[in-house]
Parts: C-alpha cells; sequence; structure tokens
C-alpha cells in the first residue's frame, strides 16, 4: 500500500463527478497564517510516537523549534509543522526509503490522533458516514488539525477516486499515510494509495477500495 507515481495526469482529467472545493486555494483570510494545531502535534509526538521519540530525535526537533520538554504552544507554523515532519522521518527511520519512512510517519499521525479527544470524536463519525462520503469530507477531517488543508475529490467509480490535495512540499507517501490509516479505521480492510500527479500546489492520489 506505499504510493508509486503513475503517470502525470491532470488532477481534473477524469470526466467523474467531483466533491469538495472547487478551487484550489484554502479559504484563509488576506493575511492569516497558515497553522497546525497543537492536537495535531500533540498527536503524534505524545500519542502517535510515544516511547519512541528518542534524546536524538528530541534534539532534532527542538533544534526544529518544537521543544518537547515544554508544554505546547496552541498552533505552530506550516513551515515549522513540515520542518517536524521531515526531522522525524528521517531520524526514526533512517535505514527506510523515504517512501516507507513518509508513509510510516503518515499513519503515526493519524492513529495518535485519533486517540486525541477531537481525533476520536471525527474517527467515530467517520465510521458511521462510511469510506466514500469519508473522502468526500477529506478537507473537514484535515482542517480539524491545520487551518490551511484543502483536498478535492472527483469520482472515478463506486469504490475509486481521485484525491487532490495542497500539500506540494512533503513526500506525497506522508499523505498517504494518512490516508490509508483513516480508511483502515473507518472499516476498510482492503485499499490501495497510490500517487497519480504532482503540480506546484500539491498531489492527486488515487484511492481504491473494497467494501
Amino acid at each position: 500500500m506505499h504510493p508509486q507515481t503513475q503517470g502525470n495526469a491532470s488532477p481534473n482529467a477524469s470526466s467523474g463527478a467531483s466533491s469538495g472545493t472547487s478551487s484550489k486555494r484554502a479559504s484563509l483570510r488576506p493575511g492569516e497564517a497558515e497553522l497546525v494545531f497543537q492536537h495535531a502535534v500533540e498527536g503524534l509526538f505524545h500519542v502517535g510516537l510515544k516511547g519512541q521519540v528518542t534524546p536524538p530525535l528530541q534534539a532534532r526537533l527542538k533544534d526544529a523549534g518544537l521543544d518537547l520538554s515544554r508544554p505546547l504552544l496552541p498552533a505552530y507554523p506550516r513551515a515549522a509543522w513540515n520542518r517536524f515532519i521531515q526531522v522525524t522521518a528521517e531520524t526514526l527511520w533512517p535505514d527506510e526509503t523515504p517512501e516507507q519512512a513518509y508513509h510510516q510517519l503518515g499513519r503515526q499521525l493519524l492513529l495518535g490522533y485519533s486517540r486525541t479527544l477531537m481525533g476520536g470524536a471525527i474517527i467515530r463519525l467517520l465510521r458511521l458516514i462510511g469510506p466514500r462520503r469519508t473522502l468526500d469530507r477529506m478537507t473537514q477531517n484535515f482542517r480539524s488539525g491545520g487551518n490551511y488543508n484543502l483536498c478535492k475529490v472527483t469520482e472515478l467509480g463506486p469504490r475509486e477516486v481521485l484525491l487532490w490535495m495542497n500539500e506540494p512540499t512533503l513526500h506525497p507517501s506522508y499523505v498517504a499515510g494518512i490516508v490509508d490509516m483513516v480508511l483502515e479505521l473507518v472499516g476498510v480492510a482492503e485499499r490501495s494509495i497510490t500517487v497519480h500527479a504532482r503540480d506546484e500546489e500539491g498531489c492527486t492520489y488515487r484511492v481504491r477500495w473494497e467494501a
């Protein structure tokens, strides 16, 4: 289930139905900072990676702007969060390929977030609505952790969609890992998330699943 680059099709190449926002621009007010909220940071480093934050990782994170020995801030800038993610993937999985390291980190982030108060409430809702509607509301799902996240879904079939997300900086396997764990937590046993195309504002994933 690790993502692999497949082709260079445009995210809008399919003639299937689309859902979510029609623009690739996040609906932030002019001058509003792009932020990742405290519960997302807590979900990853205090819950998802509990017992795995080694002294070398803690030192590197502190150098990058995240001091885990102190109370977390209410929010962190997007650029800082991306540094935390990159440092963590490189430090915890130095012998793995970037695809494997970032995929695992994305899964750990979502697993940890699902065990926070807010994340747990969201996962309970998603289990009720099922995988297709879960994917339709991915912007809302991601926005619970960061105010800049934006997704667009294009339907290819009853159990297949293209999912675009505005994350052009981090390795695409990171988002693929998050989506993989989301679907696992809502009860999807058989699923595939692969990279379909990339553009200057984000990445498109082909998501397939079985009932």
